[in-house]
């Protein structure tokens, strides 16, 4: 009769420790899987060099600055020439922001969704600007100006950059940036508005 009593105990213990590892283990699988994973998403971060990283960062910044601008742009511009040239920027800088975008998300990068404070300022000196100089500094800072600096920082990630992805897509954007500067050069008429055209 003990004895029957002793091996009851001992198959109900028994169990009680199956169903606590059972159960630790379906809580712990779970919780182990996640610093894996978030593991692999800080390689794939790390994975990207301190140029490809700063490239990344610095060409969402100014795209984000050359949109809102040039939105301006098109909206306060008395050429007719300059309002098609700033629609063309918001064009292309979005598109290109939604490709920097999408690969930002794959690396992953987290790029700045808001312009630096300096491009700020800059915005609201156009914001304040009268119509009789807003052409003038338009064509010249952001035009001309803000497209040199682009050119160079995108022939310096193709000089210096080591993912190849990120090369890919600063060598797909060179040209419009060139094509773009080009196009800022004619509309510049030594300081004077460009006069509108049918």
């Amino acid at each position: 009769m003990k004895f029957t009593h002793l091996a009851s105990l001992l198959l109900v213990a028994g169990a009680s420790v199956t169903f606590t590892a059972g159960a630790f283990a379906q809580t712990a699988a779970p919780g182990a899987a996640k610093p894996a994973a978030a593991g692999k998403d800080v390689m794939a971060s790390k994975s990207l060099s301190s140029d490809d990283r700063d490239f990344m960062i610095r060409a969402a910044a100014n795209g984000l600055y050359e949109i809102e601008v040039s939105k301006l742009a098109a909206e306060k511009s008395q050429s007719a020439a300059i309002k098609r040239y700033a629609t063309t920027l918001v064009r292309d800088h979005t598109a290109a922001k939604e490709e920097l975008r999408a690969l930002a998300v794959a690396k992953p990068l987290r790029i700045p969704d808001d312009m630096p404070d300096s491009k700020k300022i800059r915005l609201k000196m156009f914001s304040g600007a009268t119509s009789a100089e807003f052409d003038e500094k338009y064509v010249k800072m952001v035009g001309i100006e803000e497209h040199e600096a682009d050119i160079e920082l995108f022939e310096k990630q193709l000089d210096r950059g080591q993912d190849a992805d990120v090369k890919a897509f600063a060598t797909k954007m060179l040209p419009k940036l060139k094509m773009h500067l080009a196009e800022a050069r004619k509309l510049d008429t030594g300081g004077k508005p460009t006069p509108s055209s049918k």
